[in-house]
């Protein structure tokens, strides 16, 4: 089943977590290092705010979720029930049954949000691919072939988005052949990742620029860099497998919730390590620590894990912004990049969507 695939070897778009510290100096300057420099944007006023409830959902399963980026619609899956929901920050929802009139219920693989459309990939009765649902319903198919759907991800601005299949992966109108992949990670630049069994592939374009064995076959890629774990070592790579500087003192993994780490950022990326959250610059030298797990991160903020507890620290000077107890163990964390609309979930289910009250 495509969704138990996925289980094994992904995480969606969400892209939702990656590990790292003191490094080797590569003999390149410190600002080659950085991915398309990015200054994080002004902290909105007031610098602290509440986050209020707006929206909560009940559901059993594979807690399958999207945010857009500016927070301006989610998407979470009730994965038993067969049910997408689309919510506005006000609160405001709306439902649609993605069975439709098929006579067997699809098999879902992952969610994405691309604009105003939310895409649901899944194995449906007549074809593997994703239905593509709006706030007025289900406005369409992207029917791209037979085999098993695996997964489906998006750039973290919403720019890219890619579907792969057990045997294809199809992104932005262009498409690979490949076989047993599983995980899949795609960069604002058009770059593309997908591991599993077997070796990592870089991907662009529909050509692939690179393909290396790594920790887990597993990597990430963010804007035109990558992540990965080679030979006990943590590299920061360009997508021709230049290494750009390398740590031994961080590893790559993936959590019980198959949630990758380390998570790359702007300026920083965020590893984990004895319980706490490291601050590693793309020189892989560490910077500061911050209590828990780091669960989300973007150009403006990082959210990080205590218990049941989030915590988010804006970027330009690693204060805490605001703190949200949940009342169940934490699945996955989504957050607006200016930090005012928080999509999370429960481990196995339940969805929460709280908004800034100030």
């Amino acid at each position: 089943m495509g969704s138990f695939k996925f289980i094994l070897f992904a995480i969606p778009v969400l892209l939702s977590a990656v590990l790292l510290g003191c490094a080797s100096s590569p003999s390149q300057s410190p600002s080659t290092l950085v991915p398309t420099p990015t200054t994080p944007t002004p902290n909105p006023t007031p610098t602290t705010w509440k986050m209020e409830v707006r929206w909560n959902v009940d559901t059993v399963g594979i807690p399958f979720m999207d945010l857009r980026s500016d927070g301006g619609l989610a998407a979470a899956l009730d994965w038993n029930g067969g049910v997408i929901h689309l919510v506005k920050p006000s609160g405001d929802d709306v439902a649609y049954h993605i069975q439709e009139n098929d006579a067997v219920k699809p098999v879902v693989a992952g969610v994405a949000v691309k604009g105003d459309a939310v895409y649901v990939a899944a194995n449906y009765e007549h074809f593997s691919g994703a239905r593509i649902y709006t706030w007025n319903g289900m406005s369409g198919e992207m029917k791209v072939g037979g085999s098993v759907a695996e997964t489906i991800a998006r750039s973290p601005s919403g720019d890219h988005l890619c579907l792969l299949l057990s045997d294809t992966l199809h992104c932005d109108g262009w498409k690979v052949k490949l076989k047993d992949y599983g995980m899949l990670s795609v960069s604002d630049d058009g770059f593309v990742v997908v591991g599993g069994k077997n070796p990592v592939l870089v991907v662009k374009d529909g050509k692939i620029l690179n393909s290396f064995n790594a920790n887990e076959q597993m990597a990430v890629t963010f804007k035109d860099r990558i992540i990965a774990q080679i030979d006990g070592s943590l590299l920061a790579m360009t997508p021709d497998g230049k290494t750009l500087a390398s740590n031994s003192e961080f590893g790559f993994h993936i959590d019980p919730l198959l949630k990758i780490h380390p998570i790359p950022s702007g300026k920083y990326i965020f590893a984990f390590r004895d319980g706490d959250t490291h601050v590693l610059t793309w020189n892989l030298s560490e910077v500061r620590i911050l209590p828990g797990k780091p669960e989300f991160a973007n150009k403006n903020f990082v959210v990080t894990s205590v218990n049941k507890v989030l915590h988010c620290y804006s970027l330009g000077d690693f204060h805490e912004v605001w703190t949200v107890k949940l009342p169940v163990d934490i699945g996955y964390v989504m957050l607006s990049d200016d930090g005012r609309v928080l999509l999370v979930s429960g481990d196995t289910g339940g969805f929460w969507l709280y908004t800034a009250s100030s």
